[in-house]
């Protein structure tokens, strides 16, 4: 999160127009929209478990990165109104279309509203909702996605589970153990797995290079690798405690 956050302040005074990361996260974490309180989420069951805490500068709801690719994708912007903010949306979901379709899953047409499945907004769970312009399969939500806004640049963060147990964040949502079963076949009923929904496992290597074909194809960027310096390193580092829930969060 701190290495994407320096990717923005960045940004505006490079000569080129976006930047674009894949990663995993070892060790599992559970992370949190920027305004999300911590008490969604059960401290001591992620201990147990071995998984951190981390809080997202983007929007959006609680998500667990495990066994998921993840992306950050940064782009100039001079207009910072929401149309900006959903046109830029709209086209990474179609990115996100296109790629899936290069392993054969074919997703629904576009979501017409918002919802939220199930009674109630007390577990705040990113996969549990759903909005206009989301990626479904089969009724069920294959990718998340959250934005934010700054000055000059957008940010958005995305996931696609590529194996395992969608509903895994169960195990440390903070309700009652008795509610956690229900909240579980819920989850289960609105998302759906990569490899369930392509018939196949698909590798992180494999989904992320297609990823970023569809990215170059689409937006029509110049593509160039290019690595952390020493110096960015050490902010990347300096950034850290900020994003981390452990440390800064009164639970």
């Amino acid at each position: 999160m701190a290495a994407d956050n320096l990717l923005v302040e960045q940004l505006p005074a490079q000569p080129y127009d976006a930047a674009l990361r894949f990663y995993q996260w070892r060790p599992p974490a559970v992370s949190l929209g920027f305004h999300q309180t911590p008490k969604v989420i059960a401290v001591e069951d992620c201990q147990r478990l071995g998984w951190h805490i981390v809080r997202r500068p983007t929007g959006g709801r609680a998500l667990l990165h495990n066994r998921d690719l993840s992306y950050a994708v940064v782009i100039k912007s001079k207009d910072e109104g929401l149309r900006t903010l959903r046109y830029f949306y709209n086209k990474i979901a179609t990115v996100v279309v296109h790629t899936l379709s290069e392993f054969g899953v074919v997703v629904d047409k576009e979501t017409s509203k918002s919802n939220e499945i199930g009674s109630g907004l007390k577990e705040k769970l990113c996969l549990k909702t759903r909005t206009r312009g989301e990626v479904m399969v089969g009724g069920r939500k294959i990718a998340a996605g959250a934005q934010r806004l700054y000055p000059g640049a957008i940010l958005q963060h995305g996931s696609l589970t590529l194996r395992g147990d969608i509903a895994d964040i169960t195990k440390v949502t903070n309700i009652e153990a008795n509610r956690r079963a229900n909240l579980r076949a819920q989850l289960i009923r609105c998302a759906v797995a990569l490899d369930e929904a392509a018939g196949r496992y698909i590798s992180f290597d494999e989904l992320s290079d297609e990823m970023e074909k569809s990215f170059l194809r689409l937006f029509g960027w110049e593509p160039f690798e290019s690595e952390f310096s020493a110096s960015e390193m050490a902010e990347i580092h300096l950034q850290r405690p900020r994003f981390d829930v452990f440390l800064n969060a009164t639970i």
